[in-house]
């Protein structure tokens, strides 16, 4: 009897025990571990990453035409193709000549387009071209891409007319040498005759003029 009191209480007291152990393991939560009420929760953002972005070039272009005017207007119209617009434009007159300068916008994803027609219009004397990445948000592509074009009138360059070769003061000199090579040892002999024979023929030609006025008069 005292052998199943005593197995009853050791029953009891390992309830206990577990009962005991098992309300510990569930113990209140901290009422720090809950939002608070009415409190907001914070965005935190996003890193930036250019799958949202596009490049947004300005560029600078010097080009020689026939006719500034013209192919200024022929760019404006190109701009326009192009969704773009014109943001400037100056002209001024350098040496009676007339240069013309335009800023053109267009949409960043047009503008290796326009800049390939506008190339078109004349003969490119200098090219500068920079950029840097823009960011887009929902789908946003409205930023825009600059071209600074300059105009310049075409040089006038006349031809260059085949040349025959003939000169005539060349061919005079080249005859003058020719008779001297040929005929020079005759003038070297009529110097010679002139410097050493000619004092002795004037001599004579003195003597026989004084004896002439010496004669009697018949």
């Amino acid at each position: 009897m005292q052998n199943k009191r005593s197995l009853t209480l050791i029953l009891l007291l390992s309830l206990g025990i577990a009962f005991g152990l098992l309300a510990c393991s569930a113990g209140p939560r901290q009422i720090a571990s809950y939002p608070r009420q009415g409190e907001e929760e914070r965005l935190i953002p996003q890193p930036w990453s250019r799958l949202d972005s596009q490049f947004v070039y300005d560029a600078y272009i010097d080009m020689e035409v026939s006719n500034p005017t013209s192919a200024a207007d022929h760019a404006e119209e190109l701009a326009y193709d192009y969704n773009g617009y014109l943001v400037s434009s100056q002209s001024w007159t350098e040496d009676g000549s007339r240069h013309t300068s335009l800023v053109l916008a267009v949409p960043a994803p047009n503008f290796e387009g326009l800049r390939r027609v506008l190339l078109r219009l004349g003969s490119l004397q200098d090219e500068r071209v920079s950029g840097s990445w823009s960011s887009t948000y929902d789908g946003d592509w409205s930023a825009y891409s600059h071209i600074t074009v300059t105009f310049h009138p075409k040089a006038l360059v006349f031809p260059d007319y085949p040349s025959t070769g003939w000169n005539p003061a060349n061919t005079f000199a080249s005859a003058l040498r020719v008779f001297l090579a040929v005929f020079g040892f005759l003038a070297d002999i009529l110097i010679w005759a002139l410097v050493v024979i000619g004092p002795f023929v004037l001599m004579i030609l003195g003597l026989r003029a004084l004896l002439r006025r010496s004669r009697p008069a018949k």
